[in-house]
This record gives structure tokens, sequence and C-alpha cells, in this order.
């Protein structure tokens, strides 16, 4: 239920005489305005607790007020009722503030993140009896208003009435994380009692069949089921107050959206035995880790996938299992494993440590699994792929440029990594709107839900990586309205931890002419990004910067038993920010008006910025929670105030991660308030070499130097960069599919094939690289370096759009091993120099690709008895470059197959993209008319001589 800020308690407008000056009051926040009013009154008297002191009318405690105590407790109503009671206190020793409670709510959640691995949360009880004015005493006359302040006219102990305020919740803010089980924690710093009140104990039912269980400092832990959503649990308190002994039975919600998991089986539980990694010690920093290990890999960790997860901050727990589930978008980490590679999952607690701590202990652990990989299998030299969400992309990069720097300078561990894949990752900063911010900064002070939002935007890891941030900005105040004009600059630690990405880790191989020195240098680098392609929020949303995003002008007039009618006029609103190099934008306003006893008062706050992008209507990965999401949102803390309701002026997204942040697109080229950049357009999605530009479009990935081959590193520092033609919720791609998709994991397909294709392809091309400049240059290291294809490995030249045209040169100090699942193809280009060593083997098709891998005479073997290659020439032999055609294409499955040899002498295969065999022929001539009869879609083409495979994609419509 929504909390309704529906005026100041006692604003009362009265008719007739009162006696009060008319000069307006103005004030920034509610807390100063009640100690305005209420100072003259005596807190001895009210034992320094007035409940007309707070700011809100709840109707979760007001029904209390009346009586009403059946209402089922949320953890969004326990932490308004406290916000509420906290607010009453004029001594605020009596209850910890708002922000202090804020803090210890961060403080339980960061100790059970480094103490315990499974879901632990904290009961909150409040049970309070405050002290209120009843409305007969101002109908009395025994209050007047003089100068806006209430003076008494009688005694004041005779003012004063008691109630009882009573509320027990489970304060668990992140329901949905994964796990099928929780703790529920006694901690006393969530038992709110007043000092008239003792508590004598506290029995908890969690509905499981076993009944009230004892629960305090010596049972401070009970266990409940999180398999249904709505359970409601019940608190049996027995309590003295007055001398006398009271039972109280208070209902609460112990599971909202518990969102289990379905039953996996034995074989594919998580191991997290790795020994030495559960805990890295140096920086107050521990890791849970999960591995799927690969097939065939007999529990070993032999061809790592390390997965660098998200920022989250203490209170959100998320399990191991969640995180594979919200990450594994069209069962791709399933592929990996089936395919043989380890996946390693890595939940760093806490999960806001700083981008250079956290970076740090992730090169710890690489370099720890790369130990560990070889220790399994001493003879195999299979490099790792590295992943990281969000700021999991950040970390990684860190990592991995920290690798190369202490290995080429001071001979460190190699990071032995082929590929580094960020995913939606905050290159140039998180995008956090700056209303948002404003926001939860003019509320934290009076709301426990602002306070919570406001600590995750000042952590370590927030610093770090936030675009913009209005924390440590100017304040300047004009006359009378307290607005504040603030000029955003990015925290001192993100300006920080981009100069050291810029200038502390180059060394000797850093491509120094282009963007990619501030990227890991010996790894091939691509990235995800879930904004669109090609559309922008204003295209189609309606979202522009400067628009109007909500609205509240209502006026405030209720009546409250106890307490009489109420009487106000509420003014707020939040505005997408806004380029402007010379005058103040709007962001963020509030006007709320009050009449006490004839005497106006106004609250008055503006947030206004200039001189920043514009980037929360830009495309990119979109985030509902910073407008009106779950609890904590900014639209929500507003719609907590005045008449409840208001006019939402956009369509559920913000921005969050935009397309130019998670591709690293040079911000020069989008900028003030231009938010459309479309990456086909601008020639970043084309997949083929000599493309023809009108046909040869992507509209799901690309190769950007296919567009940009002078210019492409100016752009982004990515060999390969994705977007398709939808916007994704940020990492979180399967809220998407529930809110507009139907749930349709076909979506996913697309992405997953991409990835599938980076890590291990059915074609695995080798170009543009030399094996020997990407290490240490020392007589005695040796870069060793395993590949796999599922059907060919073909190294050369120019083999590949997948990145710039060069040849493939293995030096003296290189080993390298392939293994082609049909083929090893070696053309122009392909150079190993006398003192190498090549090998290339066939490994034919197998349950597990791993373990029966098939030797035979690959397209470079010299014939020796191992059917290796033992190199000392920099000239193998070249085959013939293949080509196939097909004419039409896209077509109805009518089409004529071409081929550019005059005798062919080979088999066409049609594969789905789920690896099924759709269709097969022999082909003897140059073409080849076909009629097949496929479901729209996209397939794979593939013709196989006996020496040489070639694909090609086929789509039908």
């Amino acid at each position: 239920m929504k909390k309704l800020i529906l005026g100041l308690l006692l604003l009362v407008f009265i008719q007739g005489e009162a006696n009060s000056q008319q000069d307006t009051l103005i004030f920034s926040n509610e807390i100063e305005m009640g100690n305005y009013i209420y100072w003259q009154l005596d807190p001895q008297y009210y034992d320094s607790a007035l409940l007309n002191r707070s700011v809100s009318s709840l109707p979760a405690l007001y029904r209390q007020i009346g009586g009403d105590n059946s209402q089922i407790m949320s953890t969004e109503d326990w932490l308004l009722i406290y916000s509420d009671l906290a607010l009453s206190c004029y001594d605020t020793t009596l209850m910890p503030t708002i922000s202090n409670m804020a803090l210890r709510i961060n403080d339980f959640f960061i100790y059970h993140e480094l103490n315990y691995n499974d879901l632990t949360q904290p009961f909150g009880l409040v049970i309070q009896n405050i002290n209120m004015i009843d409305t007969v005493n101002w109908s009395n006359g025994n209050l007047n208003i003089v100068d806006g302040q209430a003076i008494s006219n009688v005694p004041q102990n005779t003012l004063y009435s008691k109630k009882l305020i009573k509320s027990a919740a489970i304060l668990e803010f992140y329901p949905d994380n994964g796990y099928p089980t929780g703790y529920l924690k006694y901690d006393s710093s969530f038992i709110i009692k007043s000092d008239d009140i003792v508590l004598q104990s506290i029995k908890i039912d969690v509905d499981d069949g076993n009944g009230f269980q004892d629960f305090g400092t010596s049972n401070p832990l009970i266990s409940y089921n999180r398999s249904k959503d709505s359970t409601v649990a019940s608190a049996f308190i027995i309590y003295e107050l007055n001398n006398n002994i009271y039972q109280d039975t208070i209902q609460f919600y112990l599971t909202t959206k518990s969102n289990q998991l379905p039953t996996r089986g034995k074989s594919d539980k998580w191991d997290d035995t790795m020994e030495g990694v559960s805990f890295l010690s140096g920086n107050n920093l521990e890791y849970d880790v999960g591995i799927k290990y690969g097939c065939g890999n007999n529990g070993k960790i032999r061809r790592p996938i390390i997965i660098s997860c998200a920022y989250r901050p203490p209170i959100q727990k998320f399990s191991l299992n969640k995180y594979w589930n919200q990450f594994n978008v069209g069962g791709v980490f399933d592929s990996y494993v089936a395919l043989g590679y380890d996946v390693i999952f890595i939940k760093d607690k806490p999960g806001n440590q700083s981008l250079e701590v956290a970076g740090s202990e992730l090169a710890e652990l690489i370099k720890h699994i790369n130990i560990l990989k070889k220790n399994n299998y001493p003879n195999e030299d299979w490099e790792n792929v590295v992943i990281g969400y969000s700021m999991g992309g950040q970390k990684a990069r860190y990592a991995l440029m920290k690798l190369e720097k202490d290995h080429m300078e001071y001979g460190g561990m190699h990071h032995h990594t082929k590929l580094y894949i960020p995913f939606d990752s905050p290159h140039h900063g998180a995008n956090i709107p700056l209303f948002t911010q404003a926001t939860y900064k003019a509320f934290k002070n009076t709301n426990v839900m602002a306070a919570v939002a406001n600590n995750s935007l000042i952590d370590a890891a927030s610093r770090d990586m936030g675009l913009y941030s209005i924390y440590n900005s100017s304040e300047l105040s004009s006359s009378g309205w307290f607005s504040k004009d603030l000029i955003p600059h990015p925290d001192q630690a993100a300006v920080n931890y981009q100069n050291e990405l810029k200038n502390n880790f180059q060394h000797a191989y850093t491509n120094s002419t282009d963007t990619r020195k501030t990227f890991p240098s010996f790894s091939r680098n691509i990235a995800v990004s879930m904004g669109s392609y090609k559309d922008d929020y204003n295209t189609k949303w309606g979202l522009n910067p400067g628009k109007k995003l909500f609205r509240q002008h209502a006026p405030d007039i209720f009546y409250v038993p106890y307490l009489g009618f109420k009487y106000g006029f509420v003014n707020r609103s939040l505005f997408a920010s806004k380029y402007s190099s010379s005058s103040p934008q709007p962001s963020f306003k509030r006007n709320d008006f009050y009449l006490f006893f004839g005497v106006p008062i106004y609250i008055r706050k503006l947030y206004n910025f200039q001189e920043h992008y514009e980037w929360d209507m830009a495309q990119g990965g979109y985030k509902t929670m910073f407008y009106d999401g779950a609890t904590g949102g900014a639209v929500t803390i507003l719609r907590l105030g005045g008449a409840g309701f208001g006019t939402r002026h956009y369509k559920k997204e913000t921005s969050f991660m935009p397309l130019v942040s998670a591709l690293a697109i040079n911000p020069t080229i989008w900028e003030h308030n231009d938010l459309y950049f479309n990456l086909q357009d601008e020639g970043l999605m084309y997949q083929k070499y000599n493309y023809d530009p009108s046909q040869d479009k992507s509209d799901l990935f690309g190769y950007p130097h296919l567009g940009h081959p002078t210019d492409h590193f100016d752009i982004t520092p990515f060999e390969a960069v994705y977007a398709d033609d939808f916007n994704w919720d940020h990492i979180v791609m399967g809220n998407t599919l529930n809110d507009y998709l139907n749930g349709d994991q076909s979506y996913f397909n697309q992405l997953r094939d991409f990835l599938n294709d980076e890590v291990e392809g059915h074609i695995v091309p080798l170009q543009n690289k030399v094996i020997g400049e990407n290490h240490v240059q020392n007589s005695s290291y040796e870069y060793k370096a395993w590949y796999k294809s599922r059907d060919q490995v073909i190294i050369g030249n120019k083999v590949t759009p997948k990145t710039d045209p060069g040849d493939y040169i293995i030096e003296q100090t290189g080993n390298i091993t392939v293994y082609g699942g049909q083929s090893v193809l070696i053309k122009s280009g392909f150079h190993a120099k006398p003192g190498s060593t090549f090998h290339a083997f066939i490994a034919g098709p197998s349950e597990c690709y791993g373990d029966y891998a098939k030797s035979g005479s690959s397209d470079s073997s010299d014939d020796d008895n191992e059917n290796t290659t033992k190199t000392h020439t920099e000239k193998p032999s070249i085959s013939q470059d293949l080509q196939i055609k097909l004419i039409p294409n896209p077509n109805s499955g009518n089409f004529t197959f071409e081929v550019n040899q005059a005798n062919p002498k080979g088999t066409l295969y049609v594969y789905g993209l789920d690896g099924k065999l759709y269709y097969q022929q022999a082909v003897n001539q140059p073409q080849t008319k076909l009629n097949i009869s496929l479901k729209n879609g996209l397939y794979l083409v593939m013709y196989q001589t006996g020496t040489e495979m070639k694909t090609t994609k086929l789509i039908i419509n």
C-alpha cells in the first residue's frame, strides 16, 4: 500500500477568528517546519515525542490511531511508520534519525554479506506509546498560533493523550533473489519501543505448520520457506505497559515476491568448493564462487569462462542460482557447459566495493584460476573468456589491464585470456538521472526509503562509476525559493578511476594511437548493449530532454479521526534533464502550500542543472526503478506526498546504461541533446568483407572496422558490437520478456548465437595477431594457447570480418594447438616462425567436445607420426579459396546454390541455429537448384569437400 503524504498534521484550516499573523513562512523541509511550529511547546510534557510533529498522514498509522490493528504489515509499511515516528521525536536519542536507521540497515547487510552465505533478513518491530494533541484542544482555544508557532494557553501537561502504535515486518528490500530458504534474524537495532514499554517476549509463526517459536537473543534465527508468494507470518508479543501485561499478535508478509527457481538435478548443481577462492584477504572483500563444470572435464577447471557480476548494494542479496537464471539468456551458459567450458560465477561481497579494489582482487582470482587449470590439465593450454555484467565489466576491464601491466613490466602472471566481453557496462560512466539524485537527496532526512536509496548513490562503487553526481556540487541558494542551481560533475573518485585507466596501465604493446589503450591489449574485446541500435527514446516513448516526467498539482483536504480536517496544496514535478551551457534547466521542483490557522506555510525546493550531457532519454538499456518501479523509486517517493496521486508523463523507462557508454562510443560524437546514434547508419553493423552498404547491413551485431576501416577506433574500441532492434531492461532481460514480449525466449536466440560464435563458433578464424608480442619479452617465456571449432579452424590474413585484416604470426616463443571439428584450413597470411610450435588436429563429433578429440590429418600436416606440425618454415601449404553463394537470399526456400569450382565434389548441409540438420545433398556441379520446405528464420548452409568447408547464412521469409 502506498503511503499518502496528505499534509502536515494539525495544519488545520478553521473558519473564524484566529490569533495569528499573516506573514508567509517558507521552509526547505518538513523537519525545519516542524521544529519551528512546535519549538515553544516544552518537550518534557510529551516525553520529547509528539506525533503532531510528523509530516505525514500515513493510513497504516492512522488506522491504528482509530483502533484498527488488522492490517498485514509489509517492509514498506514498517519503514514508513518508522519515518513518521522518528520525525515526531524532538530528542533524536529516543529513536535513531531516518538517516541513521538507513545506516543501521545497511550495516546489517554488510555484516551478513561478509559472514553468511545464506539469505539472512532482519526482523523489525515497532511498539511505541506516543503522544498527540487532540483536535479538541484547538477547538477549545487551548492552543493558539502566534507568528506561525503553537502557543499553549493551558498547562501543557493537559494537552496530550497517548496512542499505541504497533508494526512488525521482515526488512527484505529485494525479495526476488533466488533463495529457496531464508533466515529471519533477531537484531535489537530494529526492535523500536518507547521507554515506558518492557518487551518480555517475542514468538514467531512462519506458517510452516510448526506454530509459534521463541525468538530473541537465545534463539536469534528462524528459517522459513520462500516457495510461495504472499506468505503471512505472525509475531506474538508480550509486553508490560503501566504495570499491566498485554499480549498482541501482529501479522506481516514473510514473502512477497519469492520467484522460486525450478528444481535442479544433482548433476546441475553448483560446485562452490574451489580451494582458496572463498576468501581473499587484504581489502575487506570476499567471494562466493559457483562453478558449473564443462562436459567431460571431470569436475575440474579446464576451460574457464569467468563471470564478473554486477553492482549490488549490501541490502540486495542474490543467490548464484538467481544470477545463472538471470544471465543465462537463450540458454547461452548451458551451451557453454555442453561444449566443455567451465562457467565460473563470481559474487564479490560486498558488491559495492570500489572498482580499484574489486578489480585488483578479480585479477588475483584470475591468476588463481590459471594455476588451478594448469594443475588439473598440465598438458593443455585453453585460454580464458571473461564476461562482465554492468559494473562487472568495469571490474574485469581493470583486472585484465592490471595483469597485462604487471606481466609486461614486472614479469607477473599473464592473464591468458582470449576474449573480454563487457555486457552493458558503463565505460563512460553509469547514468543515474539527476532528478533521481535530487529526489533522494531532498527526502533522505524525512523518508527511510529515500535514505536507503541515497546510501547506494554515495558508496565506493557508485562514486567510481557515476557519470555525474550532485553530491559534490556547489549548492548556490537564491533568495526565498531555496533553489539549487547545480553544475554536476563526476565524483572525484570517478575522475581518478578514469585517469588510472588512461595513464597507469599502458605498456610496451598498448595500442597508444587509438582508444583501445584503455582496454586490454592481449585479448579480443567485444561489447553488448541492451539498447536498440536505432531507436531513441523520443521516437519510441515521446521522452525528450526537459520533458516533464511527473506532476502532482492537487488540493490536500481530508479528515483524520482525532486530528480533524487538514488543508493544503501540493505542486511537485520531475523533469528529464537537459543540456544547457547558458542557463540552469529544472530537474526537481517541490512547492507545497499549507494554511496553518491562517498562516500561509510553504515548503519550496528547486534543483536546476546545467552543463552536462543529457543521457536520461538516450538510447540504451532502461531501468524502471528510477521512475515508478519498486520501493524507493523517485516517483514513488513523490507519490507518498500530497493527495497521493499525480500525472505521469512517460512510458515507464529511462535510459540507465546509454548505448554510447555500453559500446564506449566516443561521447563527442553524441552530446548536447543529440540523442540519436544509429549504429547501422554509422557503419558499425556490417558483417562481411567487401560489403555492399545496401545489402550487408546487420540488424543484430556488427564488426565496426568494416564501415570505418580508417577511423573505427576513433569511434569505439571494440572489434564487435551487439545491439538489436529492441530496448531491454539493463542486464535483466527477462523483465522485458515478461512486460512486453509474452515471455517468448526466442528473442534471446540472436544474442545467444552471437556470444556462442565469439566464444567458440562453427568456424573459428585466427587473423591479425602476433603470438610472441602478447607476452613479456623474455627468451625463456613461451606463450601456449589452444583453439577449437565446432567445424573448422581457418587461419590467414583475411579470413574473417571479425577483426582487421592482418597476418597470423607465431613467433619462436609461441606454441599454438588448434582443433577443427571437421577441418583446419590454412590460407595466405599464416606464418610460423623458425622455432615456433604449431599443432593441428581434427576433432570429430562427440558427446562431449573436450574428451573425444580425434586426431587426423590437418590441412597443414607434415605427415609426422603425431599428425601434428612442428613448423620451421614461414610458408605452409595454402588451400584454394573456396567460395559459395545463394541466389537469391533471402528467399522462400527456392534458390540456387552456386560454388566457384568447375567439377565440385562435396556435400551441402542446411542446419538450424539449434544445431539440427534439416537437409543435405551431394553437389557435383557449379549450380544446383534447390526447393526446401523450411519455416521462416535464419539457417546455416555448410558446403564440405574432402579438404575444405565453407558456410553461409540462409534467410527464409
